[in-house]
């Protein structure tokens, strides 16, 4: 985790996309977009738009996607 990161007090990785590799490798369309990225790089889900990532919907998705066995 970057120092940026870790002032912010975020728990989780975060990509700067800064030469647009992974932006192009995805599909971005624009911005916020959201991917949850399985280990061998698949998007295992992905939100166009702003969320909220600390409601019931999303903790239900997450762990519904840990729960279909997903390579996280």
């Amino acid at each position: 985790m970057d120092r940026r990161s870790r002032e912010l007090g975020w728990t989780f990785p975060v990509l700067l996309d800064s030469r647009g590799e992974i932006s192009s490798r995805y599909g971005i369309t624009g911005h916020p977009e959201t991917f949850l990225i399985d280990k061998q790089g698949r998007i295992a889900a992905m939100a166009i738009g702003p969320r909220n990532w600390q409601s019931p919907e999303a903790e239900r998705l997450i762990t519904a996607l840990v729960k279909e066995d997903q390579p996280f």
